[in-house]
């Protein structure tokens, strides 16, 4: 006669379920931060680029680390969404930071340059 013990009926249950339900590997970490910023800008010329985080689980928070961006330029915390029109020239450095959803981060660090743009002048 075959008999079962308490204990390992459990472990066998337990088994049986872990095979029937198998579990999804987790996503990777978020390995780079993709996406182009405008070469020649002008001043209060309008532009948009969407960062995109390459692996990583979302959602995933975005912010500048380090740097600044230009007036009248914003980073959408939430989309990655970065535009605006920049109001004075110069050359500016930023980092911006991803953090995923996992609390893993990835930076990239971005050079935007804002040239001159003259004012159109006034016609009598």
């Amino acid at each position: 006669m075959f008999r079962v013990l308490p204990v390992l009926a459990g472990f066998v249950a337990l088994l049986l379920a872990s095979e029937s339900h198998p579990q999804e590997p987790p996503p990777a970490a978020p390995v780079a931060i993709e996406g182009a910023l405008p070469v020649a800008l002008r001043e209060r010329e309008s532009f948009e680029v969407a960062l995109k985080v390459s692996g990583g689980k979302a959602p995933f928070a975005w912010r500048i680390s380090e740097g600044a961006l230009p007036e009248g330029v914003v980073l959408h915390s939430r989309t990655g969404l970065l535009h605006g029109a920049a109001r004075q020239r110069g050359r500016y450095r930023f980092t911006v930071e991803a953090r995923d959803a996992n609390k893993t981060v990835v930076t990239r660090a971005f050079e935007l340059s804002i040239a001159y743009k003259p004012s159109a002048g006034r016609r009598p």
